[in-house]
C-alpha cells in the first residue's frame, strides 16, 4: 500500500490524506499526542496483532437441514467463548486473537469522515458519561469471503486481504480509502445531558421521543452530517460476530436479551408519602433485576394502563433504576429506585422499561450478562457492544416498500447519511426483497446477503421454527398494501422467541414512534456501499 501524506489534524490513517506535508507524524509509533488531544498511528497499534489467519464458519442450508448449528473451520476450529457475568468471567480464546479484540474508547468522527480516538478506557482519560464525547468500541478492520453452494453457505474473516477476500464495507470510506480501525456504538442512544444531543454515552434512559425514522435522520445531523443512525453495517457487525463466535443462526440459544421475561407491571400494596420505593409481593420482586430499569406512576383520578407510553405509568418517577429489594415481612418487598421521593397509593404501579445505557458495564468479558445471559430478562454485550435492551433499533439506512405493482417488497439502501431522507429517492439503491408473512409473525428459515451489497441481511423465506433455521421473526405486509415501511431491528421486552438478531418488523411508517422505537448514534452512515 502507497503511504500518502498526512493532514495532521487527522491522525494516521492506513492510506493517508494528502493534504498537508507534515511527515513527522509517520514515523512515530501509536500514542497520545497532547497537542492534537488524541491518539496518532492507531493503525500501528492493530498491525502489531495481526496473524494473517483464516476464521471460517459454515452452515448447512436450511433444505439440508433445519439445524442452527454451523461448525467452525480453518484456524476458527477448536476456539471457545462462554459468555460472562458479573460475578464471572468465563473462558473467551478470541479475547486473544487482534482481529476479535474490542476496546472502549472515546472518539469522535470528523466532518471529513475520518475517526478520531480521543481517549481509551483505563488511561485515566476515559470516560463513560459523555463528559469526554461517545463512547464507542474499537476493534480491527476485517476481510472477508463469502460462499454459498446448494448444501452449505459461510463466511471467512481474516486480518489480511487474502485472495478472494474483501475488507468489511464499513471500512471503506466513500472516496476509497481504508480506515485503520472499527468504530461501533458500545450503547444504545440516549440524551448526553452536557449538550442534550442524542449519544452513545452509559448510564441514560434509552431516547424514544420522537425517535421514528424520520426524525432520527434530524436529530443525528444535529451533531454533523457525518453522523448517522444505526446502519447495516453496524448490524452485520454484530451479526457477524455472533456467527463466527457460537457457530449458530440463532443467537438466543447463546444471548438472549431482554425481550421475553421482562414485560412487567405490578401495583403497589402500601400507600406512603415522601418514599423512593413501592411495595409489592416477594414474588413479584423476585421477577426484578437490580440496576434494571422501570417508571413508577399513578392513575389515581384516572384510569390505569399497561402501555408504557401513557403518563399514568411515569408520573412519578420516568425511567429509573432500581437500586435495593427488600423484605417488609408479611410475604412482601420493597422496590427502591434511584430517583427523588414521591407519594405512593394503591393506584401506584411499577412497569419495566427497556434498560438504560450502561445495565452490561459490570460484565467480565466482552460477551455475556451480569446475571444470565439466556435468562430473557437482560440485554447483553457481544465484543463489548450493549445490545438487545428492550427495545427496537431502527435501521437508518434502510427503506422498505411495498411494490404493489410487482407484487414484492422491496428495500432500498444509502451509504451516505447525509442524504438519507424520509421518502425513497435517488440516492438510495435497490439492495433486493424480503418476504410477505401477511401480517403474521413467521420464523426465517433463509436470507440474502446481496453480493453488491455486502452488509445487507434479506429474510428470504419463513419456513422455520423457534428453533430452526435463523429462529427469528419477520413481520411484513402484503406487497398490494403499497407505501413505505421502517425496518425495526432487533424487539421489546415481551416478544420472546420471535426477537433475536434477524428478527425484522417491517411493518410500520417511516413516521412512527413509541416507547419500543429506539436508535444507535453511528460511526459507518458514510462508507462504502455497492
Amino acid at each position: 500500500m502507497i503511504l500518502k501524506k498526512e493532514k495532521a489534524s487527522h491522525g494516521i490513517l492506513e492510506d493517508l490524506d494528502a493534504r498537508n506535508h507534515n511527515w513527522n507524524l509517520i514515523e512515530q509509533p501509536f500514542h497520545f499526542d497532547e497537542d492534537l488531544g488524541e491518539y496518532v498511528n492507531v493503525s500501528k497499534f492493530w498491525d502489531g496483532m495481526k496473524n494473517g489467519k483464516i476464521y471460517t464458519v459454515e452452515f448447512n442450508q436450511f433444505s439440508v437441514t433445519p439445524n442452527p448449528d454451523g461448525i467452525k473451520k480453518d484456524d476458527n476450529e477448536g476456539l471457545v467463548v462462554i459468555p460472562s457475568t458479573a460475578s464471572e468471567a468465563n473462558r473467551d480464546d478470541y479475547d486473544k486473537i487482534g482481529l476479535f479484540k474490542s476496546i472502549d474508547v472515546n472518539a469522535y468522527v470528523d466532518e471529513d469522515d475520518i475517526y478520531h480516538i480521543t481517549a481509551i478506557k483505563g488511561d485515566g482519560r476515559f470516560k463513560s458519561d459523555g463528559t469526554n464525547g461517545d463512547v464507542y468500541v474499537m476493534s480491527m478492520v476485517g476481510y472477508q469471503k463469502k460462499y454459498s453452494d446448494d448444501e452449505v453457505w459461510g463466511i471467512s474473516y481474516s486480518d489480511t486481504m487474502h485472495p478472494e477476500f474483501e475488507p468489511l464495507h464499513e471500512a471503506v470510506m466513500i472516496d476509497g480509502r481504508i480506515r485503520p480501525y472499527l468504530l461501533h456504538a458500545k450503547y444504545i442512544a440516549g440524551i448526553n445531558p452536557k449538550d442534550g444531543k442524542l449519544a452513545s454515552i452509559s448510564g441514560v434512559p434509552a431516547e424514544y421521543a420522537a425517535m421514528s425514522h424520520n426524525d432520527q435522520i434530524t436529530k443525528f445531523k444535529s451533531k454533523g452530517t457525518q453522523y448517522s443512525g444505526k446502519t447495516t453495517h453496524d448490524d452485520y457487525y454484530v451479526q457477524l460476530m455472533v456467527w463466527l463466535k457460537y457457530a449458530t443462526t440463532n443467537s438466543q440459544s447463546v444471548l438472549y436479551g431482554a425481550t421475553s421475561a421482562y414485560y412487567l407491571q405490578y401495583t403497589n400494596k402500601v400507600a406512603e408519602n415522601g418514599v423512593n420505593r413501592v411495595i409489592i409481593t416477594n414474588d413479584q420482586a423476585s421477577n426484578l433485576l437490580i440496576g434494571s430499569t422501570v417508571s413508577i406512576g399513578d392513575y389515581t383520578g384516572g384510569s390505569s394502563s399497561t402501555d408504557r407510553q401513557a403518563a399514568v405509568n411515569y408520573n412519578l418517577a420516568n425511567r429509573v433504576l432500581v437500586t435495593e429489594i427488600e423484605d417488609v415481612g408479611g410475604g412482601n418487598s420493597a422496590v427502591y429506585v434511584a430517583s427523588d421521593t414521591f407519594d405512593t397509593t394503591l393506584n401506584t404501579t411499577i412497569t419495566t422499561y427497556p434498560y438504560n445505557s450502561g445495565y452490561c458495564d459490570s460484565v467480565l468479558g466482552r460477551d455475556g450478562s451480569p446475571v444470565n445471559p439466556l435468562s430473557g430478562k437482560e440485554p447483553f454485550i457481544i465484543n463489548g457492544i450493549e445490545i438487545m435492551i428492550g427495545g427496537y433499533e431502527v435501521i437508518q439506512n434502510l427503506i422498505i416498500q411495498n411494490n404493489a405493482t410487482d407484487n414484492r417488497i422491496d428495500v432500498y439502501v444509502n451509504y451516505d447519511a447525509s442524504t438519507y431522507a424520509t421518502s425513497i429517492t435517488s440516492a438510495y439503491t435497490l439492495a433486493g426483497q424480503i418476504a410477505s408473512t401477511n401480517n403474521v409473525w413467521q420464523y426465517i428459515s433463509e436470507i440474502d446477503m446481496p453480493q453488491d451489497h455486502s452488509s445487507v441481511i434479506l429474510p428470504i423465506a419463513t419456513d422455520a421454527s423457534s428453533s430452526t433455521g435463523f429462529a427469528d421473526g419477520l413481520y411484513s405486509n402484503p406487497p398490494s398494501t403499497g407505501g413505505t415501511r421502517v425496518w425495526l431491528s432487533l424487539g421489546r421486552l415481551s416478544l420472546g422467541a420471535h426477537t433475536g438478531l434477524r428478527r425484522v418488523n417491517g411493518s410500520s411508517a417511516l413516521s412512527t414512534s413509541y416507547w419500543h422505537i429506539l436508535g444507535r448514534l453511528s460511526a459507518t452512515g458514510r462508507s462504502k456501499g455497492v
